[in-house]
Formats: C-alpha cells, structure tokens, sequence
C-alpha cells in the first residue's frame, strides 16, 4: 500500500474533478519520469503539492488557536480515522489509515469533507465532526488540526508531533510516517471572538433551517434549532439580529425560476395576526420577542434588522405583486379571520398601517426600539424607496431605517435617513469621500459582496484568503463592519452539491446542516474568525504609541494598490489588487503580536 502524507497551511484548499482553475489545466500529461525536468506543468491542487511537505511552523497569541492540514493519500481503499476507537470498512480490503496529533497545546481534529462546486470541482469546505471516513483508492483523506492556546498558555515554542498509522482488521498498526509542527505562542491574550469590534451581519434565513431539518416553524423544536446556530454565529462576533416582519419579503430571491434542483426559499413572517370578529386586529408578535432573547443570550444585540416592511421584492409574472393597491409596497401580511375562519391577506394600506404602528408600540414597549432598523435590500429607485418611507413615517415615526445599497446615488439621497449605511464594495469606492464624512458625523459604515464581484468574495472557489481579507479590508478603508446576506441559504442537497440557481457555489452559506442538529463549520467559517480578530488586533494596535504608524507600513505588504477607490473596481483576478500569500498574513499578525505583548 502506497501512503503519502503531507502538512499544510489553513489556508490550502484541496479540490479534485475536472482540475481547471482560472483556465489553467492543472494534470499531468507527460510521463512520470519528466515530471522533475519540467516542474512548472507538474500542477496539482493549489498550485502547491502537499506531499512534500513535511513540517510547518505557525504563531499564534494567547486565547487563540493555530491551525493546520493533513492531507493522506493511498493508492489502495481505506478507512481514515482519527480516534483510538476501532474504525472498520464496510467493504472487504478497507486498510485503516489513523492520524494522531501529539501536542502539549489542546487539540481538536476535523476530517474535512468535500462538496460540488459549479465548475465540476469537489473541494474540501465542510469540518465534520465524526471520527472516520471511507475513501476510495487513490484518493485524498484532509485533517483539520486545531491548536488551541489558553490565557494561561506559556509564551514560547511548543512542538508537536503527526503520526500517521496503518493496520488491516485486527492486525497490529505499524507507523507509517512523522510530520512535525511547532507554533510560536507569542504573550498578548486575545479577545473572545464573539466580544470582537467588527461589525458583523450575516443575516439569518430561519424558514430555510426549519425546512431542511423538518421541524414545524418557530416550534419548541425550531427553537432549539436555531439556539445551535446561534451559538455558532455568536463565536463569529455577529452583531445583528434578523427579523422577518411579512411574508416572502424577497420573493423567494425567484428560485421558482430557476432550472435547476433548489430548494423553498421562502422565509415567512414572525408575527401571527388575527382579525376579530368586529373587524379590529390583534398581533402576537411572541416569536419575535423570543428570538430576540435567544440573540441577546448570546450576545448578540447591537441590532435589530426588521425585513419586510421596506422595499419587498415583486415578480408580478409569478404571482407576488401588490396586494393592497393603496399601498405603495408589496407587503403581504396574512391574518386569521375569526368571522369565518379563514387565512387572508391585509389588502388595504390602514391594514398595514396599522400593523406597522403595532410593530413599532411593541418594540417601545419592550426596551427594543433604540436597537431597531427597518432594512431595504438593494432598493433600485430612490423615489420609489421615499415613498414607502414617507408612508411608514407617518404611522410609525420613531422607526430607524438602515439598506444593503448597490446603487451609489441611493447613498446620497438617503443620508438624512439612515444612522448604518452598508454599501457594495465597488459603490464604497465610489462614493469613498462620502462614506468618510458620514462617519465623522457619527453613522456606521459597512461594505459587502454577495452574488458578485468575483473577486474579493466568499465562494466555495473563492481563495480561503479572500475570507480572511474582510477584517484588514474593513480596517484599510476605514469602515466600521461587513456585511453578508448569507449563513444557512442552503438547496436540498447541500451537503453533496451548493449549486444555488443564479447564485454561485458557497454564496448562502458558511456553515453545514448535520443530522444531530447542530451546524457543521467550515474552513470558510474559520477564516471569518481569522478577519474578526485580525480587525480587533488592529484596534488594539491603534492605542499604543506609534501603532498607526505601524498599520500603515502593514497596507503595502497586503494590498498591491494604495488608491481604494481603483481598489474596489474589483475589475482584476484575485491576487491582483491583495496578496493572496499565507506567510505574509502570519508575518504581518506575529508582528502585531509582537508589538502587544506585554
């Protein structure tokens, strides 16, 4: 049996299919023997083959983690494990192929799992939590080995050690291979991730999570649901609490127009309306409240982001258009008729007022109000936006509204209405003087990618670096936060194939369901963490004598251009405009470190 074993930064990213990347071809096609008279075709996975690597060094702070892969490979069917416990194939022939880390730091171990990207790649994202996988001869089994550091943890190096076993049934093991690592533990505790400054808003898509783990809406059963995945967005530093206040509020983004195995992507209303029998209506807004306090539980209350009563999605063609014609927004709030016991809609605009007024007296009544915006995504027309604005005003004044705003002259027009102004990242460019001038007055500024560009972004394609860019991005343009419309937008089958419709691959989600649900993380939702700390470091930095000075210099090892608003036309490949190089963000955080120490 034929093992290779290698070890590799956290930012490798192990794929295998159809091996093209930015139109390259990346196989071999020449006999084995030339491989090493011609190295630049000899292409693999990255551009970088695991395989000869046989050590790593990495640097972490206190209160932090180090991490690093494992990539196995053997030409025979195998069993990979990383447990004691006995792990047989189901199949006759299966070897066993054990990992084990030796390691005087605390250390957690992940089999990654691949998923189809919409190039024909399967890559590695998802970080299972089960102790062995089955793989098929000549393929790649990949680790996940995180080191975890304490307050306490003593500064200096602490080595360690990959030993890689080989058995078959019952037979002794035998050692097959060693790989070493040391990480460099520099003294500066690190802040808790979840009580990091970046503004962090992954919106939530809570129907979606219902549906793909059955379990009825907003039941007890949801409830503990969702309390999983808000821990996990709660260790990201998330900031933002969304709340879906009418039904379909993005017109299931028209996925029912798409061709391809997709998913309901319908999210539904929080509240319960009822209309009684003497015409006036009663409003539970119960779900709401509760899943504000599951939120605030774990930290997360900077915002209240209400969806659905500003700027509603149409697509007349299909059936969501305007219900209430006297009423300048499609809203569409469903009640329960007690004359007659049936599900309406409110088809009138003092309907809806109504129901927006009792919105607004319920967050006052509850201590909410100061927190709540009521959010737009992507209004197209400002004269239509001020308009359902306007008309919101009247009814419920002391509302505050806030957008995800792809159209630059919208940033302009809509100053004197918003306090947060998130913005896409070519529209920051655009507007970059303004953006700065709102913030001297005091309003927070936010940018964020979704379905586009291509580059910077957070596909499953995407550079693992890319992720990790947000925290020194955010800082570089002197913003205070990012913004993404994703967490838990999954298809069916998700776990297999992200193809999403008109969306790319890894666009609505950085985390996985799993059948004991609790999400599966990703090695995309680990490079978020990466950003949160990178953009609190540089808080911390800012405060010591000379810091700014210090940041500075970091700008032209990381980003290759100096002028942000060519920066973000994002009309390059990636690497163009930052530097897509693990050692130098290791360089550039050691040297931080090394700076707050003490």
């Amino acid at each position: 049996m034929d093992i290779r074993c290698g070890i590799i930064n956290e930012t490798f990213k192990y794929y295998k299919g159809v091996f093209a990347e930015n139109n390259v071809a990346r196989f071999k096609t020449f006999p084995e023997k030339l491989w090493d008279k011609y190295p630049e075709r000899d292409m693999v996975p990255g551009g970088v083959d695991l395989f000869e690597q046989k050590s790593i060094k990495l640097v972490a702070g206190k209160n932090d983690f180090a991490a690093f892969q494992v990539g196995v490979f053997a030409d025979e069917n195998f069993v990979f494990s990383v447990t004691r416990d006995l792990a047989l194939g189901a199949k006759k022939g299966y070897k066993t192929i054990r990992v084990e880390v030796d390691c005087d730091l605390d250390v957690a171990c992940n089999i990654e799992d691949m998923v189809k990207d919409d190039d024909r790649n399967w890559r590695c994202d998802v970080l299972l939590r089960q102790n062995s996988k089955e793989y098929e001869a000549y393929e790649t089994a990949m680790l996940w080995v995180e080191l975890k550091t304490k307050p306490d943890t003593a500064a200096g190096a602490h080595k360690g050690k990959v030993r890689v076993f080989t058995s078959y049934m019952f037979e002794d093991e035998r050692l097959v291979e060693e790989l070493d690592f040391e990480v460099e533990v520099i003294d500066f505790v690190l802040k808790e991730t979840k009580e990091t400054s970046l503004n962090l808003d992954l919106w939530q898509h809570n129907s979606i999570l219902a549906r793909i783990c059955e379990v009825s809406l907003y039941s007890d059963d949801h409830f503990d649901l969702m309390e999983n995945y808000v821990k996990s967005l709660a260790a990201l530093g998330q900031k933002a609490v969304t709340i879906i206040a009418s039904d379909v509020p993005w017109s299931g983004q028209f996925f029912y127009r798409s061709t391809v195995e997709t998913n309901n992507m319908y999210e539904y209303n929080m509240a319960k309306v009822t209309r009684k029998k003497d015409g006036t209506f009663a409003y539970d807004f119960s779900v709401m409240e509760r899943y504000i306090k599951l939120c605030e539980k774990y930290g997360i209350d900077r915002y209240i982001e209400v969806f659905g009563l500003i700027n509603v999605w149409v697509d007349p063609e299909y059936g969501f258009g305007h219900i209430a014609e006297d009423y300048p927004d499609a809203l569409k709030i469903r009640y329960w008729d007690e004359k007659d016991c049936c599900m309406k809609y409110m088809d009138r605009g003092e309907y809806i007022d109504d129901y927006i007024r009792a919105l607004q007296d319920f967050f006052e009544e509850k201590g909410l109000l100061h927190k709540v915006v009521l959010i737009a995504d992507e209004p197209l027309d400002h004269e239509y936006y001020k308009a359902i604005v306007d008309r919101v005003k009247k009814v419920a004044p002391k509302f505050k509204f806030t957008a995800a705003i792809n159209n630059v002259e919208h940033v302009a027009q809509s100053a004197d209405d918003f306090d947060v102004f998130t913005v896409y990242i070519t529209g920051v460019g655009e507007q970059y003087d303004a953006s700065q001038e709102y913030r001297k007055k005091g309003k927070i500024v936010n940018w964020y990618v979704c379905c586009v560009p291509w580059y910077p972004n957070n596909f499953l394609r995407s550079h693992l670096l890319e992720t990790r860019l947000v925290g020194f991005m955010t800082e570089f343009l002197n913003l205070d936060g990012f913004l993404r419309w994703d967490y838990t937008f999954w298809n069916r089958s998700v776990r297999e194939n992200l193809t999403l419709g008109r969306f790319f691959a890894g666009d609505g989600n950085f985390v996985y369901p799993c059948r004991d649900g609790k999400p599966l993380l990703s090695m995309r939702y680990k490079q978020l963490i990466r950003a949160a700390q990178d953009f609190e470091l540089l808080q911390e930095l800012k405060k010591k004598e000379g810091g700014q000075e210090f940041i500075d210099s970091i700008w032209p090892r990381i980003f290759k251009i100096t002028d942000k608003k060519e920066l973000l036309k994002c009309n390059r490949s990636a690497g163009d405009d930052y530097v897509l190089d693990f050692e130098v963000y290791q360089q550039v955080r050691k040297e931080i470190l090394e700076r707050l120490k003490g």
